[in-house]
């Protein structure tokens, strides 16, 4: 399950039904204060900020709607769009069978797939009442009773049945292009984007699995100094001309003094600039404006990356042994 009150959306993983690989997805964009609740890298990380919470069920990566009130108010649920993955009950059994039978843990369900065909599981008093009990809508019902889903999306039929889903993440676009985006959030995404550079080439982990990604499909080589210029030459138009593409709404006119726009969708204009500065970082603007400095030791992003320098010491100490 992933609950992101910044996006408001809420995805309920209902199991056997391919959810871990939407989950992954999500994550990969998740904001800092999104409640990540399963097994994925990402959730094992964050799991000490529910450990202490008082939730009305069990909170874990299979949770129901109504099992997080507590740490969610029905109100608060109620105002987030709520999905998930739904699978054809023939095909969801199989993989549910199979899982069972390589399980080591203690369970009766375990021990059912492990003793019986798959014929003989199916046909299970146990086994039958358990499914009966577990129907998709029930992962969907909050704690007040009521079903809410705005989409159930069926894994065979994913293109149509994503389409509300796809309809919501472009009308934030959309309510980005047409309620325009202030100076200051342009600048504090930028900002945000400038930091994850700097930090990528400070891991060397990060540092050469970029570098040797970039040379292997465009046989070229980019220092962070490159990116971080890269991404200071953004300008506020060229972002609104993004915007207009991803969303089909004509570009918003800079107004310093425009109205502004709900908490919500502000914060979700902080992450869709990030997205958009991602999406097209390789643009690049005539007007480019400076941005603060980000780190004291900023100028070891001007160091080349970590492999030439090994490289480089490996060649030393082979030298200095010939001579020796």
């Amino acid at each position: 399950m992933i609950v992101s009150p910044g996006r408001a959306y809420v995805f309920v993983h209902i199991p056997k039904t391919g959810g871990t690989a939407m989950a992954l997805a999500l994550e990969a964009r998740a904001m800092k204060d999104d409640i990540l609740i399963g097994d994925t890298p990402k959730a094992r990380r964050r799991r000490h900020r529910i450990d202490a919470a008082q939730a009305r069920g069990r909170v874990w990566k299979h949770a129901t709607l109504a099992d997080i009130d507590g740490l969610f108010t029905t109100d608060e649920i109620g105002r987030l769009f709520a999905f998930t993955l739904v699978r054809n009950p023939w095909d969801r059994l199989v993989s549910y069978y199979h899982w069972l039978r390589a399980q080591r843990f203690d369970h009766p369900a375990v021990a059912t797939a492990k003793a019986k065909d798959f014929n003989g599981f199916l046909q299970d008093a146990a086994i039958q009442t358990a499914l009966a009990a577990h129907p998709a809508n029930r992962y969907m019902t909050r704690a007040d009773g009521v079903e809410q889903a705005q989409a159930y999306i069926r894994l065979e039929h994913l293109a149509e049945d994503a389409e509300p889903l796809m309809a919501e993440i472009l009308n934030v676009y959309r309510t980005a292009a047409t309620g325009g985006i202030s100076r200051d959030e342009w600048e504090r995404a930028r900002n945000k984007l400038s930091s994850r550079v700097v930090l990528a080439g400070e891991r060397p982990r990060r540092r050469l699995f970029s570098v040797g990604l970039e040379w292997a499909h465009e046989r070229t080589y980019r220092s962070v100094a490159d990116d971080l210029r890269i991404v200071e030459s953004i300008t506020l138009d060229g972002l609104h001309d993004v915007l207009a593409r991803c969303s089909t709404a004509p570009p918003p006119r800079s107004s310093p003094d425009r109205a502004r726009l709900p908490f919500r969708d502000r914060r979700s204009h902080t992450s869709i600039l990030t997205k958009v500065f991602d999406f097209d970082h390789r643009s690049r603007n005539a007007a480019v404006l400076p941005i603060a400095p980000l780190f004291a030791n900023r100028w070891l992003t001007a160091l080349p990356p970590l492999w030439l320098l090994g490289a480089g010491a490996l060649v030393a100490t082979l030298v200095l042994l010939a001579g020796w």
